[in-house]
């Protein structure tokens, strides 16, 4: 878990400099979420979820990221 909020905690700091959910913002959040091609399903539900509970990219370092990984967590490789 622990592997799992440095990784969040990445990827909500390179979107939270814009605004709104661009395809620029998307592709950076996914591309530094999916460290292996078996991460994708993972990647794509904790985005939908943080887009979701963050429709404006700047404030996506406020989401509660723990409780999304934990809900998109059975997407993950071997779990």
């Amino acid at each position: 878990m622990k592997y799992l909020t440095i990784i969040a905690i990445a990827m909500l700091t390179i979107v939270s400099c814009s605004s709104g959910w661009g395809d620029e913002e998307k592709s950076a959040y996914l591309d530094a979420c999916t460290i292996d091609a078996d991460m994708k399903d993972y990647c794509e539900c904790t985005l939908d979820k943080v887009m979701i509970a963050s429709p404006n990219a700047a404030n996506a370092g406020t989401v509660d990221i723990m409780t999304i990984a934990e809900e998109c967590i059975h997407l993950m490789p071997g779990m």
